[in-house]
């Protein structure tokens, strides 16, 4: 059995797949009812969301890049897995846009250095992965300090934008990184069972502390992906920094923690968060375009918009993520095909150079060297 066989063969981790389908699920939640954020149970849901979703997938995805490395293999599913969906999507979500602006533009249609939407998270992960090699090689706590260290200095400078996502990236690499340098024995231990109700009553504190005080984490969240407010003391917008991250954190273990264990449902929307997440945004920015006008884009009934928005959004993870549809949409968000294409055309090219061509290096056509030599 080869190593490619035995890497196909080895039984995932649905443990971390529910993790991932929970994280999904926040995320398209968070998208659609981000239109009705001016109501104020939506601008709850919408802010506790966001506290710690994004974080959490990066710590996530830190986890599975452990074992990547800059070879050709890892390469080539960076180029499949992230580059073309990133430039395809990308250019996809520039018409929409392009489309409901009536802005048909060269510079808005070929906008790749600032990412459009939600396609920002495949060029951070894109800049997390290349860089994984070198917080590697370094031991875990001087990767973590020096994670914390560029995501707490650089927002300092003001010209610290959305070009390139660099807010971004650099605002949640400690995470990106805290998931490189963790082991699975933690894992392990959060599922035990007073670490779980320690969690539970995190979650519960969370959610208060969320709704009394509103501006509080509205300030935090607002300043962590960009730089730092110049009319605020740098003590404070260093403290608020640190803040959130110290609180996504302990939310990413407490979500940890809670997600089942067992395969079911949720399973399936954790091995297929890359089609979700690719294709959700477009079908909520069509449906919003065709809900807006109807006069409901702040809803008078804020409960019940926001119980139907959850539905809608529930719903459209699990149509975009069951496996039918999935495998589809896979051509496009995965092109494994285009991988193997690659690699076929890679060996093509490998068995034309044959024995027969390769110039005669017998005894008596070598060079002679240094170790051929007589002796004298």
């Amino acid at each position: 059995m080869t190593a490619r066989h035995r890497r196909a063969g080895k039984p995932r981790d649905p443990h971390l797949d529910n993790v991932k389908g929970i994280l999904i699920l926040l995320v398209v939640t968070g998208h659609f009812i981000e239109p009705m954020a001016q109501s104020q149970p939506a601008a709850d849901l919408y802010q506790f969301i966001y506290l710690f979703h994004m974080p959490a997938f990066a710590l996530v995805c830190g986890y599975f890049s452990q074992h990547w490395r800059m070879d050709g293999r890892h390469v080539r599913g960076l180029i499949t897995d992230i580059i073309i969906p990133f430039v395809v999507f990308s250019t996809a979500s520039n018409i929409d846009i392009a489309w409901t602006t009536h802005t048909w533009t060269a510079s808005q249609l070929f906008c790749l250095l600032s990412p459009p939407d939600v396609m920002w998270f495949l060029m951070a992960l894109f800049a997390w992965r290349v860089s994984s090699p070198l917080w590697l090689s370094l031991k875990a706590p001087i990767a973590v300090a020096g994670a914390l260290v560029i995501s707490t200095v650089f927002p300092f400078d003001q010209h610290l934008d959305s070009t390139l996502s660099a807010g971004r990236i650099l605002s949640l690499l400690p995470f990106f990184v805290i998931g490189l340098v963790i082991r699975p024995g933690l894992i392990a231990w959060l599922h035990h069972w007073p670490v779980r109700l320690v969690s539970a009553v995190y979650f519960l504190a969370l959610v208060y502390a969320v709704l009394r005080q509103k501006q509080l984490f509205a300030h935090m969240s607002l300043g962590m992906f960009g730089p730092y407010a110049p009319s605020v003391p740098w003590q404070i917008n260093v403290t608020a920094r640190l803040g959130h991250i110290a609180l996504a954190l302990a939310a990413t273990c407490a979500l940890i923690s809670l997600a089942p264990r067992r395969r079911f449902a949720l399973t399936t929307l954790g091995r297929n968060t890359m089609q979700i997440y690719l294709f959700h945004y477009l079908v909520i920015r069509a449906a919003w375009y065709f809900i807006a006008p109807l006069g409901v884009a702040v809803p008078p009934q804020p409960f019940r918009n926001v119980i139907l928005g959850i539905v809608f959004a529930v719903a459209l993870a699990a149509g975009l993520g069951c496996e039918p549809v999935a495998h589809l949409l896979g051509y496009v968000a995965r092109p494994a095909w285009l991988t193997a294409a690659m690699t076929r055309r890679r060996n093509v090219w490998t068995r034309s150079l044959r024995s027969s061509d390769i110039p005669d290096r017998s005894p008596a056509m070598a060079i002679p060297t240094f170790r051929d030599s007589p002796t004298r």
